[in-house]
């Protein structure tokens, strides 16, 4: 179940993930739970360097660098209510109050992917009619 929405990325405009755009800031974010390196290519000048932090109820994936350049975010999932870092969606609302905001009142439980027209999406797990998990799935190049 899918659909478009030209507004939609993952760093800015009405649903971008608000969370620290330093590393250093997003490691103090909140008590981090688990942090763990998923892959390093080097592109001999630098390094980039896949991470997952863990939180209580929110996991982000982004690419450092190791020539200081700031970091690309590549992913955020969001599974508990207690987050509120990604604009008009929460965990726990009521469906229908954002989807009917893109022209859809009434939508089935399942996992719906919200997209533009590009490789960036957005991936909505609804269940008993409320959003459950909130996917980010963010382009990095």
């Amino acid at each position: 179940m899918k659909i478009l929405l030209e507004e939609f990325d993952c760093n800015k405009g009405p649903y971008a993930a608000a969370i620290p755009r330093e590393f250093s800031k997003l490691r103090q974010f909140a008590p981090l739970l688990s942090e763990r390196e998923l892959e390093t290519e080097d592109w001999g000048a630098y390094k980039a360097i896949g991470r997952e932090l863990r939180f209580d109820g929110l996991t982000v994936v982004v690419v450092t660098f190791s020539n200081g350049r700031p970091y690309m975010l590549s992913g955020v999932r969001v599974s508990a209510p207690q987050w509120q870092v990604t604009g008009h969606l929460r965990v726990g609302m009521e469906a229908s109050e954002f989807f009917s905001r893109l022209g859809k009142p009434r939508v089935a439980d399942g996992v719906w992917t919200i997209s533009q027209l590009g490789p960036t999406e957005l991936f909505l797990t609804v269940k008993e009619g409320k959003i459950a998990v909130i996917d980010y799935a963010c382009y990095t190049g």
